[in-house]
């Protein structure tokens, strides 16, 4: 099996030292699960890495796969240009995606250097991206990357694309892969929170995590349309995508963390094959 390590993570660029500063002291266990759970990555002997971002740069009509030899980014927008990385692109992986998608007919876009020219895209990680990344780094993990981004769709698309992925994943030869599901919970969980409160956002992350600790895509393709929505989040795709791609296989789950103290959820959970 080549899929060697699944993982949930959050991508608040408070979790960065000098984007967080004294702030990340209400979010401590975020802060030491992220540590955990980039060591666990490490140490599943991945040799490349597969993440999904809610937020790298969209296409309406297709989802964005980037094509493009090197990515960087750095936490500029957040008043930190000097915390910046850069990461080389599995550019063979890329093109194994894109056939697997063209015989399932699943609508991707590839964006290569010249759909970058004309998107404007210069291949800047985005900071669902940069956070799992810098901590992946940290823990001496830097791998060739396949960054995916986000298109709209369902959990069912998403989870379709999972299993897609699943089953290419698994074909002989194929080098040990680590799948990346970026993304947070409800962004409605208090009023102080970056869009307030609503009933919707609590309830829908105590059913999300449920889901996350039993590894369970029918729970989440069960979610309640309304509480979805109600709930402000941006990382059920991710998710679902990520569960897809497990789908058929025995895995172990350890969910490491959950908290929310600044109206947005944040969780952390890996798998591993058993």
């Amino acid at each position: 099996m080549s899929i060697v390590f699944w993982g949930v993570t959050p991508h608040p660029p408070l979790l960065i030292p000098e984007v967080g500063g004294a702030a990340r002291g209400r979010i401590e266990e975020t802060v030491r699960s992220m540590e955990a759970w980039a060591k666990a990555c490490r140490e599943s002997g991945a040799q490349r890495l597969i993440l999904i971002s809610p937020h790298a740069p969209a296409n309406i009509g297709a989802l964005p796969i980037f094509a493009l030899p090197t990515l960087r980014g750095s936490m500029a927008r957040f008043g930190h240009p000097e915390v910046a990385m850069e990461w080389s692109v599995d550019l063979k992986l890329v093109s194994e995606i894109r056939r697997a998608c063209l015989e399932e007919d699943f609508p991707l876009l590839v964006i290569d250097p010249p759909l970058a020219k004309r998107y404007q895209v210069e291949g800047d990680i985005d900071h669902g991206a940069f956070v799992p990344l810098y901590f992946l780094e940290r823990a001496g993990l830097h791998v060739p990357l396949v960054l995916m981004g986000y298109v709209e769709g369902s959990c069912q698309e998403y989870a379709r694309l999972g299993r897609i992925l699943g089953r290419l994943l698994e074909a002989e030869g194929e080098p040990p892969t680590a799948i990346v599901a970026s993304g947070d919970l409800s962004h409605r969980l208090v009023e102080s929170g970056p869009y307030g409160f609503h009933p919707a956002g609590p309830q829908f992350d105590e059913h999300l995590t449920q889901a996350l600790r039993q590894a369970s895509l029918e729970k989440v393709l069960a979610l309640p349309k309304e509480e979805v929505q109600g709930a402000g989040q941006c990382g059920l795709n991710s998710i679902s995508l990520l569960l897809g791609s497990m789908e058929g296989r025995q895995v172990s789950a350890h969910f490491l963390s959950y908290e929310g103290p600044y109206g947005v959820g944040y969780a952390l959970a890996y798998y591993l094959p058993q």
